[in-house]
């Protein structure tokens, strides 16, 4: 009985595990300049909200 529920368990997060999706990244974040700006901002105005 031990061994059945940690069988059912274990397929239930692997079934939660395959539906979970992170939240895509958008192309134009992945830029150099985006990145410069971002730390920048976070630097000078304390805008963290993007800063990862």
């Amino acid at each position: 009985m031990k061994t059945f529920q940690s069988v059912k368990l274990t397929l239930a997060l692997l079934i939660t595990c395959s539906f979970a999706k992170a939240k895509g990244v958008p192309s134009e974040n992945l830029t150099k300049t985006h990145a410069i700006n971002t730390y920048i901002d976070a630097m000078t105005r304390g805008r963290v909200s993007n800063l990862s």
